[in-house]
């Protein structure tokens, strides 16, 4: 069963670049890039430091802490220390508003 979680209106998001949003024990970053929504885990997956805010770099966000680099369309580590891909969370927008699409899938995930 999903659950669709309500993080702001696309025209905030463009103006603000990205949101985060708590879903039970998770932090979840909401990104406005290259004229798409993307949601990822809030966290490095090296070091769990938070990704929002990091620079990006073409299609990369930079982890502040070691340099960590991941693909903010996909979640896929583009360059280490990082070795695990991100999690990422189904978006959509329905009369412009941004939308988190989650599951129980993803709270029993979040508890390992």
């Amino acid at each position: 069963m999903s659950q669709k979680l309500a993080v702001c209106s696309l025209e905030q998001l463009k103006r603000e670049h990205y949101r985060v949003v708590e879903w039970n024990d998770l932090k979840i970053a909401v990104y406005f890039h290259d004229q798409a929504v993307y949601a990822f885990e809030d966290r490095c997956t090296h070091n769990p430091s938070p990704l929002s805010g990091g620079a990006i770099e073409g299609d990369e966000i930079i982890c502040i802490m070691h340099g960590a680099r991941f693909n903010i369309k996909t979640g896929a580590v583009t360059m280490p220390p990082a070795r695990c891909h991100l999690r990422t969370f189904p978006v959509s927008v329905v009369d412009g508003e941004v939308l988190l699409v989650l599951s129980l899938r993803h709270k029993i995930e979040s508890s390992h």
